[in-house]
């Protein structure tokens, strides 16, 4: 895989990192979208399709009913971990302050991103959606969630259903 991914021009390097990264499939106007317009700014949607048209054709991509998405969940685990620190956590922040993506997504990428309190904070907005994201536990944040990162003032009582179950299965929070 990585031998594919250097051998691509510049611009199949961002569109692959980015459907990695999105983990949904992806169509050329979402990843024009989310395509960082400093470094591309003349950038067609027709030059992103030529782009998912070569990953495709390398095997790395296949076109399914719903856009572009990768033939194994292995090459997409090998692209994003080919992308360097740094540059996985501003593109994850990128994907998580994005109104192309749903709001589903955000708490992910804001965990991602190494912001996990903004990724709390998504979970308090929306908890049925924070929910649907099983592989992140952002329980524990819950009580830090205040925009000035001081513990939350609000009484255990009245605390969302996250801590109390925490709380009943014996588990020690912060005060």
């Amino acid at each position: 895989m990585r031998r594919v991914l250097e051998r691509l021009c510049p611009l199949g390097v961002d569109v692959a990192s980015l459907v990695a990264l999105i983990d949904r499939p992806a169509t050329a106007p979402l990843v024009l979208g989310l395509l960082d317009r400093i470094a591309w700014p003349d950038v067609t949607e027709a030059d992103v399709d030529l782009a998912l048209d070569q990953l495709a054709d390398l095997s790395v991509l296949r076109l399914g009913p719903d856009g572009y998405e990768f033939k194994h969940e292995r090459m997409r685990a090998t692209t994003e971990a080919w992308l360097r620190h740094g540059v996985r956590r501003r593109l994850h922040r990128r994907l998580a302050t994005s109104p192309l993506l749903p709001k589903d997504d955000r708490a992910s990428h804001w965990v991602k991103a190494g912001d996990p309190v903004r990724a709390a904070q998504c979970e308090i907005e929306d908890p049925a959606a924070a929910r649907r994201h099983e592989e992140y536990d952002l329980s524990f944040w819950l009580p830090f969630a205040d925009r000035d990162h001081r513990p939350a003032t609000t009484p255990l009582a009245q605390a969302p259903a996250p801590v109390q179950e925490l709380e009943l299965a014996g588990v020690a929070l912060p005060a």
